[in-house]
C-alpha cells in the first residue's frame, strides 16, 4: 500500500487510523513515514491479500494499491541455505535465488499514454505496447524426504552438542 501525501489531503488522518488498527501498529508508526520530503509513501508491502481482503478498503483518496508478486517456498524453510533469499523487491540476494535472479525475474511491459484534450490518459496507438513477459521456472533434483531428514537430524545434533553450527554430508 503506497499513500500519495497530496492526493489523500484531509483523508491522511483515516488512512493512519485505518492502517493503524489493521496492523496493530502504534499511529506513530505511519505518522511518522509521512515526515518524509517524497509525495509518495510505502505505508506497507508484501501483504498477504487473503489477510487484508476487507480490513483495507481499496477505494481511499490518496491510497494505491499494487499486486506485487512474491517468489514461493513450497516447502518452507528446506534447503533454504542452497535456495537463498530475495529482497523485498524480489532480487535474489543470497543462493541460488541470487545466482538465477535474472532468468527467474522476466521483463517489464510498458505502454505510452498521452493526455486528451480532457486532461485523461489514452494509450498512443503509435507506438508499441510491450507485454511484461514472465521469469523461468527452474525444478531441483532433490529428494525432499532426505533433505528433511538430513536438517532434522543436524538440528537435534546441534542442540545436543550445543553447537552453533553444523554440517551433515549424506552420501548413498
Amino acid at each position: 500500500y503506497e499513500v500519495d501525501k497530496k492526493g489523500a489531503g484531509n483523508s491522511l488522518p483515516k488512512l493512519i487510523d485505518i492502517f493503524s488498527k489493521s496492523f496493530r501498529q502504534p499511529k506513530s508508526f505511519f505518522e511518522k513515514k509521512l515526515k518524509t520530503k517524497k509525495n509518495y509513501v510505502w505505508f506497507v508491502r508484501q501483504v498477504d491479500p487473503e489477510t487484508l481482503k476487507y480490513k483495507i478498503p481499496e477505494k481511499l483518496a490518496g491510497l494505491r494499491v499494487y499486486k506485487e508478486p512474491k517468489r514461493l517456498y513450497h516447502h518452507k524453510t528446506a534447503a533454504g541455505q542452497l535456495l537463498g533469499s530475495t529482497d523485498i523487491d524480489n532480487n535474489g540476494i543470497m543462493g541460488l535465488e541470487l545466482s538465477l535472479n535474472e532468468r527467474l525475474h522476466g521483463k517489464k511491459g510498458y505502454v505510452i499514454f498521452r493526455k486528451d484534450g480532457l486532461g485523461g490518459a489514452r494509450p498512443e496507438v503509435e507506438y508499441p505496447r510491450v507485454d511484461p513477459t514472465n521469469g523461468n521456472s527452474f525444478y531441483l533434483t532433490i529428494d525432499l524426504a532426505l533433505q528433511f531428514i538430513a536438517e532434522e537430524e543436524l538440528r537435534i545434533g546441534a542442540e545436543k552438542n550445543k553447537a552453533e553450527s553444523g554440517l551433515v554430508i549424506m552420501m548413498n
